[in-house]
């Protein structure tokens, strides 16, 4: 909404009224859709902070659905694989253990993401993630996923 996020009855209001409902929800087919229509040439980089956050690039109960994998010039990092829970969401944290490490590999510099090497980037928050998991005893792990159908950046 223009004034921020919306509430569950903000959003059951919306559809009520006759709003699409894939209009009123994040999902992978119509982020797909919209990513498509609206920057099908231009380089995409995505950090997907969320439980489940997996089955942006994978849904084995129904293949036939797209995916962020259909699109061209991407880069996806989630949080946990389709069918696990990412962790550290507690009442009071501002990041997942996810995101919190994804913030501790950022690069320093000022560069384009165009320039960051992404996949090393990701086997960073990966290991730290599943280290701090082992540490925490989370069972079973969240296992953060990566795809990419973009060129490795040169040095």
């Amino acid at each position: 909404l223009p004034d921020g996020p919306a509430n569950f009855w903000e959003i059951l209001g919306s559809y009520r009224s006759g709003e699409p409902g894939e209009d009123l929800f994040l999902t992978t087919s119509n982020l797909t859709r919209w990513l498509k229509k609206y920057f099908d040439k231009t380089p995409k980089y995505l950090v997907l902070q969320a439980c489940y956050s997996g089955g942006f690039l994978e849904n084995p109960e129904k293949p036939q659905l797209p995916t962020l994998k259909d699109l061209k010039n991407v880069t996806v990092m989630t949080a946990a694989r389709q069918d696990r829970e990412s962790f550290g969401c507690q009442p009071g944290t501002s990041h997942t253990l996810f995101g919190g490490t994804f913030l501790t590999v950022w690069p320093e510099e000022p560069q384009s993401p165009l320039s960051w090497d992404w996949a090393q980037m990701f086997s960073q928050v990966q290991k730290r993630v599943q280290d701090m998991e082992s540490q925490e005893k989370v069972s079973p792990p969240s296992l953060p996923q990566f795809f990419s159908n973009q060129p490795v950046p040169g040095p």
